[in-house]
Formats: C-alpha cells, sequence, structure tokens
C-alpha cells in the first residue's frame, strides 16, 4: 500500500483479491473479508485497504535519515507519507 501511495500520480486504482473467504470453504489465506451463514468478519487488512482509501493526500513526503538518506526499504520496512493540500494537514 506504501508502494501505491508513492506512485498515487501513475496508479488510478487497484483491487485487493481475494476478497471473501467462506469460513468452511476457503483456498486462500489473505482474504480481507470472513463470512458464514450468519455473520462477516473484516480482517486487520481491511481497515487498513480502508484507511488508505479515505485518507488520500495530494504530495507526498520524503523520508530521509539523520544523515540526509533517504529511508527505502530498509529491514523490511516500508512507509510512506502525504500531506493534503485541500485540508491542509
Amino acid at each position: 500500500m506504501t508502494g501505491l501511495e508513492r506512485n498515487a500520480d501513475i496508479v488510478q486504482m487497484c483491487s485487493y483479491a481475494p476478497l471473501l473467504a467462506h469460513t468452511d470453504a476457503w483456498q486462500w489465506r489473505p482474504d480481507l473479508i470472513w463470512f458464514d451463514n450468519l455473520n462477516s468478519v473484516a480482517t486487520p487488512n481491511y481497515y487498513v485497504q480502508q484507511l488508505f482509501s479515505v485518507n488520500k493526500g495530494t504530495d507526498v513526503v520524503g523520508f530521509f535519515s539523520e544523515a540526509g538518506k533517504p529511508i527505502a526499504r530498509k529491514d523490511s520496512l516500508y512507509a510512506s507519507a502525504v500531506t493534503d493540500r485541500n485540508k491542509r494537514n
């Protein structure tokens, strides 16, 4: 998701797949929404997707270390930050 956010000027739409899984018959583990005949449960990944979708920024803010080097893909850690010119935050 951070890669999509950093490249928001190029990426127009994205999709998470697989989306739905029945609790008794599933093939993949990273589904977003699990359901049975009476209930549905959203996973933490669902809420991450929702968070990114409703908090879109207009400008990407760079991450730099104290030495002035960009922090990217360091120790399997990915990060991104944006500001929203329209909301001024």
